[in-house]
């Protein structure tokens, strides 16, 4: 990590400020259940702090908005859930243009099995992995079959090749 320091003292007053670099890494988008709304106003779901299923077997597309740093490169989406259906859920997660055009998928992950055991799934192939918040906007939606399909969140993790600033002032 770069840094400067620049300190000046105006009498009683000092004031102290740090112009650092971060040095290029990854990170992460953590997306928790209480975020997902549903399609309609008419779904009959469950929603608390850990997790969201479809309560009535008809209710069963959410979404949720999904705030992307501006160059960075998606590499990966986890979902968390819990299957205990024959039918299989989802998470994807895709991208709009401004200008109103429908979402490109860029991932999926899939539920699978009839355990009723929580588990995870990704997907690591991500179509237009580069974000651009100037074009698109970029949203998670996910599929719950049924009662027996619970989502309890969804990591999205990035890349980022390009410095960023922070500043820190102290006084």
């Amino acid at each position: 990590m770069k840094r400067s320091v620049i300190f000046a003292s105006l009498g009683l007053v000092s004031l102290m400020v740090y112009n650092m670099v971060a040095a290029p890494g990854h990170g992460y988008i953590s997306v928790s259940a209480a975020a997902f709304q549903p399609k309609s106003h008419t779904y009959r779901y469950d929603i608390d702090s850990i997790s969201i299923f479809n309560v009535d077997g008809n209710s069963d597309y959410y979404y949720a908005p999904l705030e992307l740093p501006q160059g960075a490169t998606v590499t990966r989406l986890i979902f968390y859930w819990e299957d205990g259906s024959s039918a299989d859920g989802y998470c994807s997660m895709w991208r709009s243009a401004m200008m109103g055009s429908y979402g490109l998928g860029m991932a999926t992950a899939n539920t699978s099995g009839d355990t009723g055991v929580a588990d995870s799934s990704e997907d690591t192939s991500i179509d237009s992995a580069t974000v651009d918040n100037s074009q698109y906007s970029y949203g998670l939606t996910v599929y719950l079959p049924d009662s027996g399909v619970e989502a309890f969140g969804v990591v999205v993790e990035y890349v980022y090749s390009v410095s960023l600033p922070l500043v820190g002032h102290n006084f």
